[in-house]
């Protein structure tokens, strides 16, 4: 731990860190201190698939033994939504989608504000709800130019996406009080989907609707049903 948080003094954005130190806290048994850094991890990025974090343990052995006292800790604590959520994330990373899926209603009943909780919840139980493309009077579709710099707010984040002409991304979210997390990689479309390629954490895929050459809306799967997602604005 000690040697997390000296690198994250150096890196406080690299998201990969902030992951590593949530499973040195996981697995010495701090699941309170593990889920808040997850849970603010998954709020602005992807986070590790089961090849990368078995190849992180090396033993699995080892991972067996800390995963069972997070369920034996849940068993005799049913009402800790931290460990629910913290248990919640090994099952998607393992692969286990209904075991995930009990875990987060019973985070998301009782903690009824975790938005994470309940994007992760959505995505797994349905469908993501579609974004219908927006017309306007003549008829024909607004279109963006996604090459610039772009700011969206969700609620107290600020999140700043920069576009290369060579369809290179960097990706920041800024929160008062937090570090922040910035992730870099290759930005690809389809006519309604976003998919940012990163480096190390794996792909964001969101449908995206243009609102005109300077505005576009980007949703994430996994919302409630109707949410607008992220208004993205150019900025100059």
């Amino acid at each position: 731990l000690e040697r997390f948080d000296a690198a994250l003094k150096l890196l406080p954005g690299d998201p990969v860190l902030h992951e590593m130190r949530a499973l040195a806290l996981f697995a010495v048994g701090k699941f309170q201190q593990a889920a808040a850094a997850l849970n603010a991890l998954l709020a602005a990025a992807p986070g590790m698939d089961w090849t990368t974090l078995a190849s992180v343990y090396g033993n699995l052995d080892d991972y067996t033994v800390q995963l069972r006292a997070l369920e034996a800790h849940l068993e005799s604590h049913p009402d800790d939504a931290a460990a629910s959520f913290l248990l919640a994330y090994h099952y998607l990373v393992m692969g286990h989608s209904e075991q995930a899926v009990d875990m987060l209603q019973r985070v998301v009943k009782l903690q009824p504000q975790d938005t994470t909780a309940q994007r992760l919840l959505t995505m797994l139980a349905g469908p993501p709800a579609a974004v219908a493309p927006a017309e306007v009077a003549n008829g024909t579709l607004p279109t963006t130019e996604l090459v610039g710099r772009w700011l969206a707010s969700a609620g107290d984040t600020k999140i700043e996406l920069t576009v290369t002409d060579d369809w290179q991304f960097t990706w920041r979210a800024m929160t008062p009080g937090q570090p922040q997390v910035e992730l870099k990689g290759v930005l690809t479309t389809t006519s309604n989907l976003l998919i940012l390629d990163t480096d190390s954490q794996g792909a964001m895929v969101g449908q995206v609707k243009s609102n005109g050459p300077d505005a576009f809306q980007f949703v994430v799967p996994g919302g409630p049903p109707g949410e607008l997602g992220l208004l993205f604005s150019r900025q100059r």
